[in-house]
């Protein structure tokens, strides 16, 4: 078969790193290669080639043929066994290489060669005769494999072409075995296992697949991959099917990573399982020991066994069971984006998608972290909430929620704490709570609005703008309840301009007189000149007063002057008519 010229890079810095040349004209193009196990020397060999030569025995050559399944199982790159002929493309055999200080090294597709490629262990090297899972000899197969199939190292370290101006490199944080099996740099867990990579990795996997694409018949059935705690560094390729990951067997709290492209860690942080671009592994059941566990986003089912789990939430319906322990599932948004339903003993938690919740304790938000024994859940409608006694966590979720308390509301303090409210009880016989998405409180006596940034603090920054005070009790209850009907904030404040208060306060105002007073409500001064032609001017084009008054009651000058006010809540009574 023909070499051919190096491909063009893709811009992929871990393809291109990796890339080389290829068996084919084009990326992406399947490719039959027949090889054979030398008797003798072929003509192409030169004196390197020809030091110390030995044909394979039995024990190499199954090596080879296993070495070989590892790249056909992930690429679109088919092997052939045959005899010694002209039609060859890979002749696989042994020589002397004390002098390289090489354990192996192969040929590569190129331009400048003949069509046949060779690869040669030394045979000298005593790993070339243990070719177990995980030991060196294995890898060195996979890795010479990668040379006659087009990848080059991906550091500048060597002679093999890949030293030309203009040829890009791995960084040092990537150039290793965890990510590529062609680099000369030993991954995480080498050092800590003794075993080595024993697959095409994740950058090698890539790269293979953008030259011959990807096998799309490995595992397209239910697969369970079964890890143990000295597991040699691999990279899973799987086309289909429900997978499951199991760490079960695994001591020492495993990191369990379900998205493509990361890595998983059976115990002290190996890094030595990863997961091929484009594969999806369904579920994970972890170890008995304190777990990490991060989900996909296609909908997961994960088991977290014994110890104190860590579950972290990705974007699809999962389910969530906890196990032993005392295990913490974690949300990327605020409490207030999420809406809790009590299943039972177990929640349903609806924002990510929609979680179901078993034996788990504690829920995590970018804002709070909640014990779940503690919540007292809305759900996606406006909903009031009877405060229990003790400490609980009151979440609303959607809608405009209300707490209720039994008390005066001067029998309470209320506090903000982060995106939520902390309600006291004074007295201390009802405890503390801690709301999250929650607008309301209701007492015997009255309400209290926490939505400062809601219809309720509308309300309030209206008083300001227009009367220069602030809201009674009882008027406050009736415009929020009108905004909380619907009702339109211009139409409030028109309603406000044509009050009786507002015509006895200030008479029948020009607009200049109108915009002098709004400034003066808000601002606390008389209006600069360019500011008073501004708002004149817009009047006497057709502006209405209510939409300037409107305008200066939501300003961020006025929302500042009141924050300090209204940010841990303010009472009214509530309008019922």
């Amino acid at each position: 078969m023909d070499a051919v010229m190096t491909l063009p890079t893709t811009g992929i810095n871990s393809i291109d790193a990796l890339v080389y040349n290829s068996w084919n004209n084009s990326a992406h193009s399947s490719a039959t290669l027949f090889y054979s196990f030398m008797t003798k020397l072929p003509d192409s060999a030169d004196a390197t080639d020809a030091n110390g030569f030995v044909p394979m025995n039995a024990a190499q050559q199954a090596a080879v043929r296993v070495a070989l399944a590892t790249w056909s199982a992930v690429a679109n790159v088919h092997f052939m066994e045959t005899g010694e002929s002209s039609a060859t493309d890979l002749l696989f055999g042994t020589n002397d290489q004390t002098a390289l200080k090489s354990g192996a090294y192969a040929y590569m597709p190129h331009g400048s060669r003949t069509p046949t490629l060779s690869l040669y262990l030394n045979n000298h090297s005593a790993s070339n005769n243990d070719f177990s899972t995980g030991s060196y000899g294995a890898m060195t197969l996979i890795h010479e494999i990668g040379h006659n199939l087009g990848l080059t190292h991906p550091g500048n370290y060597d002679v093999l072409g890949n030293t030309e101006p203009g040829h890009v490199y791995l960084p040092t944080s990537t150039d290793n075995t965890d990510y590529t099996i062609m680099s000369y740099t030993d991954g995480d867990s080498a050092a800590v296992t003794g075993k080595y990579a024993s697959t095409p990795m994740l950058y090698d996997i890539q790269a293979i697949q953008y030259l011959y694409g990807a096998n799309t018949a490995t595992g397209r059935l239910d697969d369970k991959y079964k890890f143990v705690d000295d597991a040699a560094a691999h990279c899973v390729y799987d086309a289909g099917g429900n997978n499951t990951f199991d760490f079960s067997a695994c001591h020492g709290g495993s990191t369990i990573d379900l998205r493509p492209g990361k890595f998983s860690s059976t115990n002290n942080e190996l890094n030595n399982v990863s997961i091929a671009y484009g594969v999806n592994i369904n579920d994970a059941i972890g170890s008995a020991d304190d777990d990490a566990i991060y989900t996909n986003e296609d909908g997961n089912y994960i088991s977290a066994g014994g110890g104190n789990d860590f579950i972290y939430g990705g974007y699809g319906n999962d389910h969530f069971n906890g196990g032993a322990g005392r295990d913490h599932v974690v949300f990327y948004d605020d409490v207030a984006d999420y809406i809790f339903i009590q299943k039972g003993t177990n929640w349903q938690v609806d924002g990510d998608g929609s979680d179901y919740l078993v034996s788990v304790e504690v829920v995590d938000f970018l804002d709070a972290s909640i014990e779940l024994a503690t919540v007292v859940a809305g759900g996606a409608l406006s909903d009031t909430l009877a405060a229990r006694a003790g400490d609980d966590t009151i979440v609303g979720g959607a809608g405009r929620d209300t707490a209720r308390y039994g008390g005066a509301h001067d029998g309470v303090a209320v506090s903000r704490v982060g995106s939520g409210f902390r309600v006291v009880d004074k007295s201390g016989a009802g405890g503390s709570d801690t709301l999250y998405g929650v607008e309301r409180l209701e007492f015997q006596d009255g309400a209290v609005a926490l939505d400062s940034g809601g219809t309720g603090g509308q309300a309030y920054r209206l008083y300001q703008a227009a009367f220069n005070r602030a809201p009674d009790p009882g008027g406050l209850g009736f415009w929020l309840a009108q905004l909380d009907k619907g009702a339109d904030l211009t139409g409030v404040a028109r309603a406000f301009v044509e009050s009786p208060e507002f015509q006895t306060t200030y008479g029948k105002l020009d607009n200049t007189g109108f915009v002098k007073q709004v400034y003066a409500n808000v601002l606390h001064r008389l209006p600069d000149d360019g500011g008073l032609k501004f708002y004149v001017d817009g009047l006497n084009r057709g502006a209405t007063q209510a939409e300037v008054l409107r305008d200066f009651s939501e300003s961020p000058e006025n929302q500042a002057a009141l924050i300090g006010t209204i940010n841990n809540g303010f009472f009214f009574q509530p309008y019922h008519g």
